[in-house]
């Protein structure tokens, strides 16, 4: 009799035990795994291939006669300008032209005085009494010249990321903003220090 009880039962228990299996696995539960599975994958795309940049922020101006090396002459602080070096990348925007409107230009540092810049120096360079006060004011710093990224179909000669750039009419003297990138690494490297060599 117990034998007969137990086949009677036995199937019914196996189909409960069956219906919450897919009870539990809903196309739901799916769509998250794969979900949490694309967040993964592209973590991992971007900590191995995307970028980080450790900028320097400089004001200058645009002065093409100051310096046979560009037409960005900037002064920075001491300790800012002495981690400044030749070939940097560098994004300018003017002063009074918003990037929104008309974009940045492009450029690379092309010369980093050796020596910290005297007031004569800076009187000479910059050719305004006021504005050299401004710098020296600041305390000692560094000279530092940026040559802008040229292209021949913009009116004004030079890069810009915005058509409307383009056809501005750049004066001597106008004020500029820089951002130089000193180095850019991978996410991945941040917490892995020693992968640096191998992504070189």
């Amino acid at each position: 009799m117990a034998d007969v009880y137990r086949k009677n039962i036995s199937p019914q228990r196996g189909s409960d035990r069956t219906n919450q299996i897919m009870t539990v696995h809903t196309p739901a539960h799916w769509f998250l795994l794969a979900g949490l599975v694309l967040v993964c994958v592209g973590f991992t795309l971007w900590a191995f291939f995307g970028s980080l940049s450790k900028t320097a922020a400089a004001s200058g101006l645009y002065h093409p006669g100051s310096s046979k090396y560009g037409e960005i002459l900037a002064f920075m602080p001491l300790a800012t300008g002495k981690t400044v070096d030749v070939g940097m990348d560098v994004t300018v925007t003017l002063s009074g032209y918003s990037m929104q409107e008309f974009g940045h230009m492009k450029g690379t540092v092309t010369y980093v005085d050796d020596f910290v810049a005297s007031a004569d120096e800076i009187y000479q360079l910059l050719e305004d009494e006021i504005l050299a006060n401004s710098y020296i004011q600041n305390g000692p710093s560094v000279a530092v010249v940026c040559k802008l990224q040229e292209d021949k179909s913009a009116e004004n000669g030079f890069y810009w990321s915005n058509e409307r750039g383009k056809r501005l009419k750049i004066h001597d003297g106008t004020g500029a903003q820089l951002t130089i990138v000193e180095e850019t690494t991978h996410p991945i490297q941040l917490g892995f220090p020693q992968l640096r060599e191998y992504f070189r």
